[in-house]
């Protein structure tokens, strides 16, 4: 049967000292054979002295199993049990009785006593403190009698919080504690799914927290709810559903920290994206799956006519390569075009970035970074543990101010007692690239900044949008300034060093010259037509130049690779080109190749005719839909999705393309059925394939495969 017990506050939340802030007398005295360890102010005695170490214990050596506090110390009456004044007890404390007059238990005060079974708390106890998740009673593993004494009827429920990892927790009903339409909390054990009742407006300070509702899956929430405070389902680990109604307006800090399997996110209102910092979702499966978006905080100076503009964070999942000012002003065009169809109210052009504030991209994997020009303030901070960064640009001055730790980076290593520690060093993996005209650095480029190496960057002269020369000077990485809608012919001519060049989306053309030269460049020029460029001439389809990266065709450019290159013996997938099986009509599939797979008459029939033209399901290199009798002239599994005709391309030593493709027949009697042809183009953009003959692909830089019946 449900215990009935008083209902008691339980202080939630608000910063506190751990020793009171008026001036204590620290005692010790003698109690029935018990030495207490106490304070004394106003004449009243508080046990334990509210610190973790031995020393702050309310009892000094040994005391009995069963224990009964004084209800008074000399004189003093005991109204308070101190912060972990009997923690960690866990062999010696099996029962406690707590006298008429204590009106608080401080946090962690009983906490992981893992012999105490049984404990009398009065009905004077008007407080238990859960601050900080400092749970009175949590890890007491055998408690599983609590008594509430008292001349009154108890009300209802205690918060679970107290008492969590308690046996006498688990013996309780389930009921949730609503106090003035807000959720306090809840008895018993949780279920998976919680519904919460319609006329509750909000569910408060870590209401649902673990390790209460460590079972919690799924939580319905009352179209009346209004507000979610800080923590509510903070390190609920199993939620992965929840519904936010139309009328929530707030949503505060930590609210779904820690919910590892929250995935399922539903909104009343249409434009929840907008309205609600989705940085509460932060860690979770959820905040992944957002349309990455820069967050922001708007600092006023002399009214709203001077606001200054700061990154405070972000949502969705963070990019490896993040250029700010691209993304803000993209993310802006949206906003704007958004005010002019809801409201025709013009927001206009976008603010200037001027700062990112402290802790904004702790713990990214970002590897780089471009900074816009006008910013002017780096918080502490910022890009904290982002061991990944290996890239910092800065398009701009030198900013004002820099935080501490901005790009520092935690290592772990021995003190000097030989155990391990962590200490924040600076990222000494990453490099800083400035403008050669930027000022406010204070040290000598190249050389040193903050830790990290710093040079300056490539200049490169822009006109009408078009990118017309680069000079790099040695250095092996450059990237296209933004608004370059244009790379001209030999642009990058006698950029003999360079290594890597990071292309905006906005780049619409690349002249098929523009990196001639660039021996060292090869095979990051993948990484370029990524981005959807396509040479002078254009391709209709920008998508093929986007699918030419993902194992369809490859580019090579053969005149680009010096003898003293060193060229890998594999393109590691990079470059798989086109595979295609043709015939002029469907033949006759032999009985035993169909046999041969199992699962082949389930998925076709046993019907060989009826299966020649049924489709596999798959598509060939070329990206046209396969059908059974293409699947036997490829030589693939018919009932594997995965298996298709697939050409490759290798290298010799003086960087010469290789094409080969799998599979190969190699049986006589079978390779004699079929035919390999080899295809190649100087331009994607030219019309016919050219075949070619062994030895002959370095007259090409585009390829294809084709296989066919004889």
């Amino acid at each position: 049967m449900k215990q009935m017990i008083k209902r008691i506050a339980v202080v939630l939340g608000t910063v506190f000292p751990l020793i009171p802030l008026v001036a204590a007398d620290v005692r010790t005295n003698e109690v029935n054979g018990v030495v207490w360890q106490y304070t004394v102010t106003d004449g009243k005695a508080s046990l334990g002295l509210g610190t973790y170490s031995n020393s702050g214990r309310a009892v000094i050596g040994s005391m009995p199993a069963n224990l009964e506090i004084p209800a008074e110390i000399d004189g003093c009456p005991v109204v308070e049990i101190a912060n972990w004044g009997f923690f960690w007890l866990d062999t010696e404390l099996e029962s406690v009785t707590i006298p008429e007059g204590v009106t608080r238990i401080g946090g962690g005060a009983f906490s992981s006593c893992r012999a105490l079974r049984r404990v009398v708390i009065p009905a004077s106890v008007t407080t238990i403190d859960c601050r900080y998740g400092w749970y009175p009673f949590s890890g007491c593993t055998s408690l599983d009698e609590v008594v509430f004494m008292g001349d009154r009827d108890a009300i209802d429920m205690v918060a679970v919080q107290a008492f969590a990892g308690t046996p006498w927790l688990e013996l309780q009903d389930f009921s949730l504690e609503i106090k003035n339409n807000r959720v306090m909390g809840f008895l018993g054990i949780c279920p998976s799914t919680v519904t919460i009742p319609e006329g509750v407006t909000a569910i408060g300070s870590s209401a649902f927290s673990a390790p209460s509702a460590t079972n919690l899956v799924k939580v319905v929430l009352p179209e009346s709810l209004t507000d979610i405070s800080d923590n509510a389902f903070y390190g609920c680990g199993k939620l992965q559903s929840i519904n936010i109604p139309a009328n929530v307006s707030s949503i505060y800090s930590n609210a779904f920290g820690g919910c590892v399997s929250l995935t399922d996110v539903t909104f009343g209102r249409e434009d929840w994206l907008d309205y609600y910092n989705m940085a509460y979702f932060y860690g979770t499966p959820f905040f992944d799956t957002l349309p990455f978006r820069l967050q922001v905080t708007w600092r006023m100076e002399d009214g709203w006519e001077h606001e200054r503009c700061y990154i405070n964070g972000y949502i969705g999942k963070c990019p490896d390569e993040l250029d700010f000012e691209a993304i803000w002003v993209d993310d802006w065009a949206r906003q704007r075009q958004r005010e002019l169809d809801m409201h025709g109210y013009d927001i206009g052009e976008a603010p200037a970035i001027q700062g990112i504030e402290a802790r904004a991209f702790v713990g990214t994997g970002i590897s780089s970074v471009v900074l816009p020009a006008g910013l002017t303030e780096i918080g502490e901070a910022a890009f904290f543990d982002c061991t990944n960064l290996t890239r910092v640009v800065f398009t701009g001055n030198a900013p004002a101010e820099i935080g501490g730790a901005a790009f520092w980076v935690p290592m772990k290593e021995f003190d000097e007692w030989g155990n391990w520690q962590w200490r924040d060093v600076p990222n000494t993996n990453c490099t800083v690239y400035v403008p050669a005209t930027s000022t406010g650095w204070g040290v000598d480029i190249p050389g040193e900044w903050m830790g990290m190496a710093i040079r300056y960057s490539a200049s490169g002269i822009v006109e009408n949008g078009v990118l017309v020369s680069v000079s790099l000077g040695g250095d092996t990485e450059y990237t296209v300034p933004s608004g370059v809608t244009n790379i001209a012919a030999n642009a990058f001519a006698g950029c003999g060093d360079l290594e890597r060049v990071v292309i905006p989306d906005g780049v619409a053309s690349i002249d098929r010259t523009a990196f001639d030269g660039c021996g060292k460049l090869w095979a990051n020029w993948y990484k370029s037509l990524a981005s959807g460029a396509t040479d002078t001439a254009g391709v209709a389809n920008i998508s093929e130049i986007a699918l030419t990266v993902t194992n369809v065709v490859v580019h090579y450019v053969t005149k680009s690779i010096p003898s003293d290159v060193v060229v890998p013996s594999t393109s590691s997938g990079i470059v798989n080109i086109i595979g295609e099986v043709v015939a002029g009509a469907p033949i006759a599939i032999p009985s035993a190749w169909a046999e041969q797979y199992s699962g082949f008459a389930e998925k076709f029939g046993s019907d060989f005719t009826s299966a020649l033209t049924k489709p596999t399901g798959k598509r060939d290199g070329a990206g046209n839909a396969m059908l059974v009798w293409q699947d036997f002239v490829a030589g693939t599994d018919p009932t594997d999705d995965n298996d298709v005709f697939k050409a490759s391309i290798t290298f010799d030593g003086q960087g010469r393309p290789v094409i080969s493709w799998t599979p190969e027949f190699v049986n006589p009697s079978e390779a004699a059925k079929r035919r390999y042809r080899k295809y190649g183009k100087v331009r994607l953009q030219d019309q016919d394939w050219t075949e070619f003959a062994d030895g002959e692909e370095s007259n090409f830089n585009f390829f294809k495969v084709t296989v066919e019946m004889r």
